[in-house]
């Protein structure tokens, strides 16, 4: 018994935590809205609607809708890795695919908590050029840059999932109400 109440106690304690953010660093999955925007590069450039996910815990950000053409040929932006730096920042390593072919974008971001379930996503300019974001290396995109900003909101679990803890930590409490009542009365 003293394993299942670890369990549920780990259970609660995870869903806690991806309810909200800590304190020393980003915590959970987040639903991600905002713009990316491409600069640089001698090129053009575009601002795009952005949304996507920030899984602080897997350490992956995915976006999906960030794609347009480039010489008639469709791109995406679609996600990656994600790198606490433990100073406020957050790197990440992305892939922009080209048609057949993919290519590395880096994105450093300074995450900040806003409280209430909210933080901002401000790319900074990590390689100084006066541009935020780090210019690609590679392929068509050699010195383009792309920053990513907008507003992280925290996804809470669903009402049920908090009735389903709620009522095991009742459980819980009634179970050990009635062994200390059992162990009174054996005395």
């Amino acid at each position: 018994m003293a394993r299942l109440t670890t369990w549920i106690v780990a259970v609660v304690v995870g869903v806690a935590a991806t309810a909200q953010a800590g304190t020393a660093g980003m915590v959970g999955l987040w639903d991600f809205v905002g713009t990316a925007t491409f600069a640089g590069g001698g090129g053009g450039g575009g601002a795009y609607p952005a949304t996507g996910t920030f899984d602080f815990g897997g350490a992956s950000v995915s976006f999906n809708g960030i794609t347009d053409t480039f010489f008639g040929v469709n791109w995406t932006v679609v996600g990656g890795t994600l790198t606490d730096n433990g100073d406020g920042s957050y790197t990440g390593d992305l892939t922009l695919d080209w048609g057949a072919n993919s290519y590395p974008v880096v994105v450093p971001w300074e995450i900040t908590d806003l409280g209430g379930g909210t933080a901002s996503v401000v790319t900074l300019d990590r390689d100084g050029d006066g541009t935020p974001g780090v210019a690609m290396s590679g392929g068509p995109f050699t010195g383009v840059n792309l920053a990513i900003d907008g507003t992280l909101t925290a996804i809470v679990p669903e009402p049920a999932s908090l009735a389903l803890v709620g009522g095991v930590l009742g459980w819980l409490a009634l179970r050990r109400r009635s062994r200390r009542g059992g162990e009174a009365s054996a005395g």
